[in-house]
């Protein structure tokens, strides 16, 4: 099981990507509370984002295997057959098809499914190979891994509305952010593998300023979110979050702008709140319309065990910066 993990790369979006797909549902769920949940439309969304986002990195560690191997990277992969991989690769693409087959006759969920698996193929395969053509390698990276899958959802569950757009806007920035985030930290090992990506074209000083403006526009969008919907909970939400934040930062003596600024922290600005706050939050406000809805909190408690139990370790060294231990 480990392998297929390290194969498949699930640490690096299980808990970072699926809770993107369950944010948009709950969203989508939480407009009208009182009506039983379309648990159809969440299971095939988690199948089909599943099936795909391990296509897409075991596809781009198979292209990038030479320049990995020349970068120094150990990976499952580099050991195994032409053959082995193409089997598993097109068996993934299978299953994930077959998720949202009853959906494909709908147009807009046929085109969203091919544009999913173009962006997936064409990031670092094929003469196009969009990993290395600067800004737009960014924003087909942002789409292909966040944005399509979350719009999947809002086309499935027939619920495109203006919570669903400022979602998608939100989502697209975050990939931006988290790209860019991604290309500081491998900079260095980037320009000795000859990868061209935005920030080796232009500059870190450049890229390091564009985080800035996009954490920005993240929280002007955030923002509008319990705005937008008559649930006090929401703001609970938001302000325990907040409060989190503010703490941690006091202990530390780092802003989240100041830690946007190196690679290494950047990673962690707002992922508390996106990985765990936000999802298991609006999980349990919906719960409490519909219990059967517990079954989310759940699976997401496990989903997320990593993130809660750093979550928890955190609280308790904040604890203990409050109240000192006795020696």
């Amino acid at each position: 099981m480990s392998k297929a993990k390290e194969l498949l790369r699930w640490k690096e979006w299980g808990d970072s990507k699926l809770p993107f797909v369950i944010i948009a549902w709950l969203l989508t769920s939480l407009q009208m509370p009182s009506k039983n949940a379309n648990w159809i439309v969440l299971i095939h969304s988690l199948a089909f984002s599943v099936c795909y986002l391990s296509f897409g990195y075991m596809f781009n560690d198979w292209i990038d295997s030479d320049v990995d191997k020349r970068a120094g990277k150990k990976k499952t992969i580099h050991s195994m057959q032409t053959w082995q991989v193409t089997l598993i690769l097109t068996t993934l693409i299978i299953l994930g098809i077959g998720f949202v087959f009853p959906w494909l006759t709908n147009p807009q969920v046929f085109i969203n499914v091919l544009i999913c698996y173009f962006f997936a193929i064409t990031y670092s395969g094929t003469s196009l190979r969009f990993k290395e053509r600067g800004g737009m390698g960014i924003l087909v990276a942002s789409l292909s891994q966040r944005t399509m899958l979350v719009s999947l959802v809002f086309i499935i569950a027939e619920n495109f509305n203006v919570i669903a757009t400022l979602f998608l806007v939100l989502t697209l920035i975050i990939g931006f952010r988290w790209m860019l985030i991604h290309q500081l930290d491998d900079y260095e090992r980037d320009l000795e593998g000859g990868v061209q990506t935005f920030t080796t074209q232009n500059s870190m000083k450049v890229s390091s300023r564009l985080l800035t403006w996009l954490f920005n526009a993240e929280i002007v969008l955030l923002i509008s979110f319990p705005l937008l919907f008559n649930i006090i909970e929401f703001w609970i939400i938001f302000f325990l979050y907040a409060l989190f934040t503010i703490a941690m930062s006091n202990a530390f003596s780092n802003t989240p702008w100041q830690m946007l600024q190196t690679p290494s922290t950047a990673y962690l600005v707002l992922a508390d709140f996106y990985f765990l706050y936000w999802p298991l939050g609006l999980a349990i406000i919906y719960a409490l319309y519909q219990p059967i809805s517990w079954l989310v909190v759940f699976f997401l408690l496990i989903l997320l065990a990593n993130y809660i139990k750093q979550h928890l370790s955190e609280l308790k060294f904040l604890v203990q910066r409050v109240i000192p231990s006795k020696t």
